[in-house]
């Protein structure tokens, strides 16, 4: 199975739906596989999500997965029932929660505050980007959640790699498996506008990611 985590860009948000499955780079990469696929990514993602959901995903030696970080200043919150079961407002990306078994969870991200009808949302994007922001300390987060990210990939036996959508994450030293870890695939792939990839960048991702995990695994 072919496994891959991350946000908007690997999900396809600017996709309608009808073709959205079909277009991203899991999905045109999983048929250059012959594999079925597991898209885990969702919008308004951070690592913090796919640090957290890959370490609860069973993997075996069979698996290949793919990790898309996000930007390092993302980050997740888990929400009582309770309290989060807003009407969700058209077009408001910052209201969706996450519902795994008990678990309820809720990103949040730089943006978010144009892009919730909560005040309670609000309120707490605009501490943690206002009044408390410090990015070094994101990045340094980061460093531990991919720690943990590689622990358990190597553990696991899969074939994996990982790489910066758009968004480079914290200078460190990295495992030979995060490709270009100074760059973004954006860069890449010569995608620089700053906008979503549309489908020939999501081909161009899938033959990048075929071609490096060749040069891995053979």
């Amino acid at each position: 199975m072919l496994i891959v985590f991350g946000d908007s860009f690997t999900y396809g948000f600017n996709f309608n739906e009808e073709e959205r499955v079909d277009s991203v780079y899991p999905s045109i990469l999983g048929r250059k596989m012959g594999q079925g696929v597991s898209n885990l990514a969702l919008p308004g993602a951070g690592n913090w999500r796919t640090a957290r959901r890959l370490i609860s995903t069973p993997l075996t030696k069979d698996d290949t997965v793919v990790i898309s970080w996000s930007t390092p200043s993302r980050f997740e919150l888990g929400v009582s029932e309770s309290h989060y079961n807003p009407p969700i407002a058209a077009g408001r990306i910052g209201d969706l929660v996450e519902v795994s078994g008990k678990l309820i969870t809720r990103r949040f991200f730089e943006q978010l505050t144009d892009r919730t009808s909560d005040p309670d949302a609000k309120l707490v994007n605009d501490i943690i980007y206002k009044e408390f922001n410090n990015r070094l300390w994101f990045e340094e987060i980061f460093k531990v959640m991919y720690a943990s990210c590689v622990y358990n990939l190597e553990q696991s036996g899969c074939k994996w790699c990982m790489f910066n959508a758009w968004s480079v994450q914290a200078d460190s030293e990295y495992h030979k498996n995060y490709l270009y870890s100074g760059k973004t695939m954006s860069e890449i792939i010569g995608a620089t506008n700053g906008g979503y990839w549309g489908k020939p960048q999501h081909e161009q991702v899938a033959e990048v990611l075929m071609r490096e995990l060749a040069n891995l695994y053979g």
